[in-house]
């Protein structure tokens, strides 16, 4: 177990928790990586943590939630309706008149989306896929090229710095985090979506939970655990809220049956896919109401 401490609490404890992952998703041949734990707050990490250069030849040209602003399937039709929440959710932090930086904006479906919504703001998206960036600009979206960190942004000019579902794909979650508050203006939000350990999905599903994504998710993180990062990087007035996603029923059932019972899965779903969602949908809804839904947004503001 890789001697490393804990971004969120400090400790070098470790525990095992699941031992060689395989990729069920997209059958990509790995060296031998685990999951483990830190016994004092929860935090769950890849080991060993693969290099950053390393971490991008685990997105396939077929990589499923690249292709999803293109598709005409029930997954893109319910994305679609949870992306207006996301934006009421957004206009409710930033206000009418705002400028929106949208991270890990793939070619920008929601950064046109939440511009023709909002008139008032100004949206820009950062991508580190090339090939992503030049398809949206295309389009006549604004979108960077590069990582946060090397991406020519200016410090302080943000209203609104939105991570959906950006966070646990990093190998370095507290550097990217504090860019992200180098960014935001004083008493500017950030809303960052993530999965959400906390939830009885992954209690009962275990290895199989959808939110592990393996091996693209390097850091699965708790509501709680992710509270305590946030306010040492420096935010503050930080709240978790529930957000109602399939992913952890839907595709843990799916990576059960394609590890127990042979399921084929092409390009990260497979065909009965669309019947898992809708299995899925019912529980997820219940969970949003009654208790910890398999992703959570963390909402939070740079301090005045």
């Amino acid at each position: 177990m890789t001697d490393v401490s804990c971004i969120v609490c400090g400790s070098r404890r470790w525990r095992l928790r699941h031992r060689g992952m395989h990729d069920l998703e997209y059958g990509l041949a790995l060296p031998a990586l685990d999951i483990v734990e830190c016994p004092d707050c929860g935090l769950l990490r890849l080991d060993p943590m693969p290099a950053p250069e390393t971490l991008l030849t685990f997105y396939t040209p077929d990589y499923a939630n690249t292709r999803l602003a293109t598709e005409r399937s029930l997954r893109s039709r319910l994305a679609g309706l949870y992306d207006r929440r996301l934006i009421r959710r957004f206009a409710q932090l930033a206000g009418p008149a705002a400028a929106v930086l949208d991270v890990g904006c793939s070619a920008g479906h929601l950064v046109a989306k939440m511009q023709a919504a909002m008139p008032g703001w100004t949206v820009t998206g950062v991508e580190t896929d090339a090939s992503a960036v030049a398809a949206g600009r295309a389009l006549g979206r604004n979108i960077v090229l590069g990582g946060l960190d090397e991406a020519p942004l200016r410090a302080g000019s943000f209203d609104l710095v939105v991570l959906n579902h950006v966070v646990e794909h990093v190998a370095d979650p507290r550097a990217l985090l504090a860019r992200v508050l180098e960014l935001l203006k004083p008493g500017g939000h950030a809303y960052i979506e993530m999965p959400n350990t906390a939830c009885l999905d992954f209690r009962l599903l275990g290895r199989w939970w959808g939110g592990i994504h393996f091996p693209r998710h390097t850091y699965l993180f708790s509501g709680a655990n992710a509270a305590i990062l946030l306010e040492g990087v420096g935010f503050a007035g930080i709240a978790i809220e529930n957000t109602p996603q399939i992913f952890g029923w839907a595709m843990g059932w799916q990576n059960w049956l394609a590890d127990k019972a042979g399921l084929s899965v092409k390009g990260g779903r497979s065909a009965i896919y669309p019947a898992l969602m809708l299995a899925a949908l019912p529980l997820v809804l219940l969970q949003d109401r009654l208790g910890a839904t398999a992703s959570m947004a963390a909402v939070a503001h740079k301090p005045v």
